[in-house]
C-alpha cells in the first residue's frame, strides 16, 4: 500500500477519533437551590471573606474559537400562570448584565425573534415563523415553544414546555474570555437573569467549564457542576484575578423589564427598566479587548488533538505489520 495512502488513512480516523471525542464534550450545572424572584439570577450568591457575591459561569474557563450549545432545563413557577409568560435572559456578567444578544446580534444564535421573524400563535400558546421560511415540509406553519425578544430575553408562553436551547457563538465565546483576562483584575463569563422560571440545570457543550466561585476556590451553595462523565469538578485554588468587589455588578440593562409589562395580549416585549437594578455607582467596570490571545486556561481542545493522534498512530502500527 503506499505511503500516501496509509497516511490518508491515519488522517481520517484521527479526524473521526477528534470529532467524536468533541461530541461528547459537556459540563452540566446542576441548581439544587435556584432563585426565583423576578428578573434576578438564577445562582445562589457564596460568600467570601465576610462578602456576598454573585455567581456566573466564568469566562476564564471557555475555551476560545468554539460556541457554546447551551441547553436549561428549568420549571415554571406559580407567577406564570397569572402573568402567562416567563422569561430567561442570558447575558454578560459585567458591565451591569448586558444581554449578550444586545452586546451584538449575533451573539446568540438558534432562536427567533417575536415581533421579527416569528409572532404569536393564534391559538395563545407559542410563537409562529414569518417569512419565506415558515413553512415545514408539509406546509404547516412552524410554532415553537419559545423566541427572543428584542430587549435580549427568551420567552414563553407554553405550560408545557421545560427546556430551552440556543447557541452562543464563537465570537461571543472570544468576546467573553478576552474581557475576563484584560487585565489581572477583569472577570466576565455568563449570567443568567429569571423572571417566572426556577432553573433545575444548565448543559454547556465544552468541557472544563466552571463557575466563578469553583475558580476561587469556593465550593457554592446550591451547585454542582460535572464534566461529561458526571463527576463533580471540584473548587480551584484560588484565582487571584477575581475582583473581591464583583458582588457589586447589579444588572443595569436598561431593556431589563421591571414588571414585564405587556402589549395588550398577556404577551411580554418589553423594554422598560426596572429602577431597583440600575444603581452602577458602585459596579466596577470592565474594558474589553479584541485582541486575538488565548488567556484561557482550558485545555480541552489540546485533549481532544492529543486523544486523536494517538489512535492515529495506533492505526501506523497496525499498518506496518501487515
Amino acid at each position: 500500500m503506499k505511503i500516501s495512502k496509509i497516511l490518508a488513512g491515519i488522517s481520517a480516523m484521527a479526524v473521526a477519533a477528534t470529532l467524536a471525542i468533541s461530541a461528547s464534550a459537556k459540563t452540566t450545572i446542576t441548581l439544587t437551590e435556584s432563585e426565583t424572584g423576578a428578573w434576578v439570577t438564577c445562582f445562589q450568591k457564596w460568600e467570601s471573606e465576610g462578602s456576598s457575591m454573585d455567581n456566573y459561569i466564568d469566562a476564564k474557563s471557555f475555551t476560545k474559537d468554539t460556541p457554546i450549545e447551551v441547553t436549561i432545563n428549568y420549571d415554571l413557577t406559580e407567577n406564570f400562570e397569572a402573568d402567562g409568560y416567563a422569561n430567561i435572559k442570558p447575558c454578560q456578567a459585567a458591565q451591569g448584565w448586558k444581554a449578550l444578544s444586545k452586546l451584538d446580534p449575533s451573539y446568540i444564535q438558534g432562536l427567533r425573534t417575536l415581533n421579527v421573524d416569528c409572532t404569536y400563535d393564534v391559538s395563545g400558546v407559542g410563537y409562529m415563523y414569518t417569512g419565506d421560511d415558515a413553512l415545514d415540509a408539509d406546509g404547516n406553519t412552524i410554532v415553537v415553544p419559545y423566541a427572543m425578544q428584542k430587549a435580549g430575553d427568551i420567552t414563553t408562553n407554553d405550560p408545557d414546555n421545560h427546556v430551552m436551547k440556543f447557541t452562543i457563538s464563537a465570537d461571543c465565546v472570544n468576546y467573553l474570555v478576552d474581557s475576563a483576562t484584560e487585565t489581572e483584575a477583569s472577570y466576565n463569563g455568563i449570567q443568567f437573569q429569571v423572571n417566572n422560571i426556577k432553573v433545575n440545570s444548565i448543559e454547556l457543550s465544552q468541557d472544563g467549564i466552571k463557575m466563578a466561585s469553583t475558580v476561587s476556590g469556593v465550593e457554592a451553595p446550591g451547585i454542582i457542576v460535572t464534566d461529561d462523565s458526571g463527576t463533580p469538578v471540584d473548587p480551584e485554588n484560588p484565582d487571584d484575578s477575581t475582583p473581591d468587589d464583583s458582588t457589586t455588578d447589579e444588572p443595569t440593562d436598561s431593556d431589563t423589564p421591571a414588571d414585564s409589562t405587556t402589549d395588550g395580549t398577556s404577551k411580554p416585549d418589553a423594554t422598560t427598566t426596572d429602577s431597583s437594578k440600575t444603581d452602577s455607582s458602585s459596579k466596577p467596570t470592565t474594558t474589553t479587548s479584541t485582541s486575538n490571545k488565548d488567556a484561557s486556561p482550558n485545555t480541552g481542545v489540546a485533549a481532544v488533538a492529543i486523544a486523536g493522534l494517538a489512535l492515529a498512530g495506533a492505526a501506523l502500527v497496525a499498518t506496518k505489520k501487515k
